[in-house]
């Protein structure tokens, strides 16, 4: 058998024991916030060397880590030489973002259903990156066991466990607000007084982005003080209206504004404007304009033949340049393929506009992206 060979057989043969292993990193909360960290460092420690590791415990003093915002932080280290040659360093950190809600089984349960694609578990940690804590020492425990064998391995391999990878800020308050709220001025003012590094704010399309806005500018949230971030809704063109020049530097993320910078998207607006009054495409008129452009072209591909199978089949993979930038159809989700953008609220010839200053591309569903795993 090849060491490759020996290595997967390893693997898999272990896979159950290292299943176990992760439920068990699991099922010990490490929320961050609040940072409390060293009890599941000190479970991490004793998994470990009970698969024959000798562990070393570093505790972080308590002034730095009252300095990230956190209550305790042990890490971990694991090294085993194999001979000469260059070290390689696995680092994972075993802190998690505290679970929110929608949760179907006990976050901290370690859950294992069988699904579409096999069985999968389910708890904080599970992806990122408790799970890299089990992969890692399972993986260097076949390094070993090849060695053993006579595989010519060399070079040293350490892990690296570390709790700190959800440190860097402290959530000072969280404001609710019923959905169809006319007026946001006692949530804005109770945010304020808080005195946040930050705001985060997401509220759904229609009225609401402009009442937000109106209470912003009235309680006199400078965006050149305190970041103000959203989602696109929060600065559409009515809001930014509403908000003047307290819009400035407002940070938002979305997939289609009508100051696009390209060649089709101007066409697209100057037509846009021409056929509406002046009025400017929003993500609902590019959605309404991809929608019937997939149409038309899958009808093109599949003849005529309006059969909802043909039609979903013909569908799969189409890509094309929009307005909003190139986008696709996911063939195994169905599901778009888009960039989305990251804008700033500046004032461009007299305008108060979103300009584009990042992006990202190929931006999948990340919910049915997982799934397919």
């Amino acid at each position: 058998m090849t060491t490759a060979g020996r290595i997967i057989s390893f693997i898999d043969g272990q896979f159950a024991r290292e299943v176990a292993f992760l439920a068990e990193l699991v099922k010990c909360p490490s929320d961050n916030p609040p940072g409390d960290c060293a009890p599941h460092a000190e479970r991490a420690r004793r998994l470990l060397e009970g698969l024959g590791f000798e562990v070393e415990a570093h505790d972080v003093p308590q002034a730095a880590v009252h300095a990230a915002g956190m209550k305790s932080v042990t890490n971990l280290i694991v090294r085993h030489r194999f001979g000469g040659g260059p070290t390689v360093a696995l680092n994972a950190h075993g802190d998690v973002v505290p679970p929110g809600l929608g949760w179907r089984h006990d976050p901290y349960g370690a859950i294992v259903e069988e699904g579409p694609g096999g069985p999968r578990m389910y708890g904080r940690g599970v992806a990122v990156s408790k799970s890299d804590f089990a992969t890692y020492a399972f993986a260097l425990l076949a390094l070993r066991d090849a060695a053993a064998s006579g595989a010519g391995i060399t070079g040293t391999v350490e892990l690296h466990f570390t709790y700190d990878e959800e440190a860097g800020g402290e959530i000072v308050g969280a404001v609710r607000f019923p959905v169809a709220n006319p007026d946001f001025s006692a949530f804005v003012q109770r945010a304020k007084d808080l005195n946040p590094e930050a705001i985060f704010i997401f509220v759904p399309g229609g009225v609401q982005p402009s009442a937000i806005g109106k209470a912003l500018a009235e309680r006199g949230i400078d965006a050149k003080k305190t970041k103000v971030l959203g989602m696109g809704e929060l600065t559409e063109d009515e809001a930014r209206k509403t908000m003047g020049d307290a819009s400035l530097g407002i940070l938002t993320v979305y997939h289609y504004d009508h100051n696009h910078q390209s060649a089709l998207n101007r066409e697209f607006v100057k037509a846009f404007n021409a056929e509406y009054g002046g009025r400017n495409p929003n993500i609902y008129s590019i959605g309404g304009y991809d929608g019937m452009h997939l149409i038309y072209e899958v009808l093109k591909k599949t003849g005529g033949n309006a059969d909802a199978e043909a039609l979903v089949a013909a569908a799969k993979g189409m890509a094309w340049e929009s307005p909003r930038g190139p986008i696709s159809i996911d063939p195994e989700t169905r599901d778009i393929v888009q960039t989305v953008y990251i804008r700033r609220v500046d004032k461009v010839g007299g305008q108060l506009l979103n300009v584009e200053f990042d992006k990202i591309e190929n931006v999948k569903d990340p919910f049915k992206a997982r799934m397919k795993k």
